[in-house]
């Protein structure tokens, strides 16, 4: 059983006996018919990993009348700690070391059993305590993250903070996991600390503002890929996840690697960087990037723009997309991005405005999403983040949107299926074969449709794609006349792991 901290221990003991001798004789609401609520509880995890917070080592039984309540209990090597008198039901203690699920199950299976569940632990729902919070931080509440607290406010995850640097400040605390640098010169670290900050600076320390990802076991490596002016190069960037990565492999943790920054150039060294980070441990890191800031109509900069990233588009307070924040098919989501009131250095604190902003507000919640599910992977941690989405803009996925403002509370319970799949397009000429960069690719099916580029190597990768068949064409200029082409395509609801694969021989 786990060695709780000793005021921790004796407020679940006080709250205990307060529900024994107040609680114990039941209420009259007890019954009521409602509408709209959940009737049943969900199913169980794999492991108590999974639970929401519960006490460890104890569950909730109520029995069928007349049956033997000591047999039962023996049966599991239980203890009451407490009845829930005319209920027929107890707390018990199972011994040291035992899964709360596994017991739950063995007492599913006796008949005599009404049901078994954990104890769960409730807290009062209040705002953190910290002063900017409530007058300062429009995102966390704008984003519902009020509601994903009373879940969980992050564990045992890492957040990559691939920036200018993080510089100190008192929200931060003793969470710093090493540092990184990519860059020979000394840096401005504003622009880091920022973010940081906004992805997970300490909450209910009373001091200043709080983080999506708040708890103090949810920690931050920093990782200095731009200069003092907050200029870097495709190489640095791509360093640096590698960087990342390794660092988060290596403490086995689940860890969320941040990019608020962007350029024009298709850098096929990041994207080499990016599929090594999110192959590692079998999908244990996601890559969230800031989609730009051009004010441009399909800007494609990069690495937003690269296949496997969770792109992150900005919204303000009326929930409408901001100006500056590009639009594009590769999008994945949007998040508060305007007026972002987050950490500065030297225990200060600043307004930012930018899909800079944006991001971390997404990586602070997959690593909400991965506390509470520590054995998604990236893939479903995305989608659990996708499906949960505030829909806004044209209904489903839109380019402005992708499927929606984050939705904190809906990303923490959600439960992803692999509704989707991927497709690799090869585009060429012949004869002889002739891979051609650059060529405009269309994967569609009726009205629905998705447009990209070739790479360098004459091929395009579309994901998140819903299962199904779809016709893909392709087109370009060369030398002054049109190329065409077109295939058909079947996607398999697979995820990312195995796409379907189509190639396009263009011709006049």
């Amino acid at each position: 059983m786990r060695n709780w901290p000793e005021g921790v221990l004796w407020k679940l003991i006080a709250f205990g006996m307060l529900l024994a001798t107040g609680c114990a004789s039941g209420s009259g609401l007890i019954g009521v018919p409602h509408s709209g609520g959940i009737s049943a509880p969900p199913p169980l995890p794999p492991t108590d990993a999974g639970l929401a917070d519960h006490v460890p080592g104890r569950v909730v039984i109520r029995f069928q009348p007349e049956s033997d309540p000591r047999t039962i209990l023996g049966s599991i090597g239980g203890r009451v700690l407490r009845e829930l008198k005319g209920f027929n039901a107890v707390v018990a203690e199972v011994p040291n070391g035992s899964s709360v699920v596994d017991t739950i199950r063995r007492l599913q299976a006796i008949p005599d059993v009404k049901y078994a569940e954990p104890e769960y632990v409730y807290r009062a729902l209040q705002a953190p305590n910290d002063p900017y919070f409530a007058t300062k931080q429009w995102g966390p509440q704008k984003i519902g993250a009020v509601s994903a607290w009373t879940i969980t406010t992050g564990a045992n995850t890492l957040i990559a903070v691939l920036d200018t640097n993080v510089g100190n400040n008192f929200d931060f605390g003793p969470r710093f996991r090493g540092f990184h640098s990519c860059v020979a010169s000394g840096g401005a670290t504003d622009h880091g600390t920022h973010v940081a900050g906004t992805a997970a600076a300490l909450g209910n320390n009373s001091t200043g503002v709080v983080g999506v990802a708040f708890n103090p076991a949810t920690q931050i490596l920093p990782v200095k890929v731009l200069d003092n002016a907050g200029f870097g190069t495709d190489a640095g960037v791509a360093a640096g996840i590698i960087q990342a990565a390794d660092a988060i492999n290596s403490m086995g943790k689940k860890g969320v690697i941040n990019l608020s920054l962007g350029g024009a150039g298709y850098p096929q060294v990041q994207q080499d960087a990016v599929e090594y980070a999110t192959s590692l441990s079998g999908g244990s890191i996601l890559v969230v990037v800031a989609m730009g800031n051009s004010f441009k109509r399909y800007a494609t900069l990069f690495p937003a723009a690269l296949t496997g990233v969770m792109a992150v588009g900005a919204t303000n307070g009326n929930d409408t997309k901001e100006d500056f924040s590009d639009p594009g098919p590769h999008i994945s989501v949007a998040a508060p991005g305007r007026d972002v009131y987050s950490t500065s250095p030297a225990a200060s604190y600043a307004y930012m405005s930018g899909t800079s902003m944006a991001s971390p507000h997404a990586a602070g919640l997959a690593a909400l999403v991965w506390s509470q599910n520590p054995t998604f992977t990236n893939y479903q941690v995305r989608r659990a983040i996708e499906v949960s989405a505030a829909d806004l803009g044209p209904a489903g996925w839109d380019e402005s949107f992708g499927w929606g403002r984050i939705n904190a509370a809906g990303a923490v319970t959600a439960m992803p299926a692999a509704f989707y799949g991927c497709a690799v397009v090869t585009v060429q000429t012949s004869p002889p074969p002739t891979v051609q960069p650059g060529a405009d690719v269309i994967v569609g099916s009726g009205s629905s449709q998705r447009t990209s580029l070739t790479n360098s190597a004459g091929v395009v990768r579309f994901d998140f794609i819903p299962a199904g068949s779809y016709t893909v064409t392709a087109s370009k200029v060369i030398t002054g006349t049109g190329h065409f082409g077109s295939t058909s395509v079947a996607v398999f609801a697979t995820g990312p792991t195995i796409c379907a694969i189509a190639t396009i021989t263009i011709a006049p």
